[in-house]
């Protein structure tokens, strides 16, 4: 079966899925990629946003709201350790290479661009990577293996998470009918790490700041 009767059925099984009464998880066919970066932003002041593209994020698939990508990092050495394609999957190495995964905060089939939105900490690998990368570094990306599709017919929903969950929360909110009603609930620290959010206008967005208490740490979620 070629990509293309691949790409056919999955896209097939997603547009019945939202059209239906019960999520599921939906596969992609998954590559590896190297990618580049194109730029990066600061969106509000939690949150550090990578964009990469290239000639490799051609016909990136991002269909779901919570799916994610692996960013594969070079080994303490300076080597880079690479799954390698298995028709529709990727067979990794073992030990597995190092790599982080994080939320595909949007692509752009136009440009070829993916969204990557970091939530900024001491001491994280990528967060780190993400603070220092310049412009033209080269970037390999594998995934996404697929999402939760959930259906467009509910009658409420309910989105809750701290930041680092922000970058779903906020595709979910685009990505949602415009006629969808619910509620979605953010913790951050203060209201410079809130964001502009564009919410269907019967959902209801809550912003929870948790001030100087440590992420995680509180109750209000």
């Amino acid at each position: 079966m070629t990509r293309e009767d691949h790409r056919h059925r999955h896209l097939e099984r997603i547009a019945e899925v939202r059209a239906g009464r019960h999520a599921e998880k939906v596969g992609y066919p998954i590559r590896v990629r190297a990618t580049e970066v194109v730029r990066t932003a600061m969106v509000g002041s939690g949150l550090l946003r990578v964009t990469l593209g290239g000639p490799g994020a051609k016909d990136f698939e991002a269909h779901s709201p919570d799916e994610h990508i692996k960013l594969i990092f070079p080994e303490p050495d300076g080597s880079l350790r690479l799954p390698e394609q298995n028709g529709a999957m990727l067979r990794w190495p073992r030990p597995s290479p190092t790599s982080r995964e994080y939320t595909v905060r949007r692509y752009d089939p136009a440009t070829a661009e993916i969204d990557v939105d970091f939530a900024l900490h001491d001491g994280g690998l990528a967060s780190d990577w993400a603070r220092a990368v310049e412009p033209g570094t080269v970037v390999h990306v594998a995934g996404p293996p697929g999402g939760l599709i959930v259906p467009h017919t509910y009658d409420r929903y309910v989105l809750a998470g701290d930041i680092t969950a922000l970058p779903a929360v906020a595709r979910w909110l685009e990505e949602l009918p415009r006629t969808a009603k619910g509620w979605a609930f953010v913790e951050v620290a203060d209201a410079d790490e809130e964001i502009e959010l564009a919410a269907p206008e019967g959902v209801e967005v809550r912003w929870l700041h948790r001030g100087e208490r440590p992420a995680g740490t509180g109750d209000d979620l």
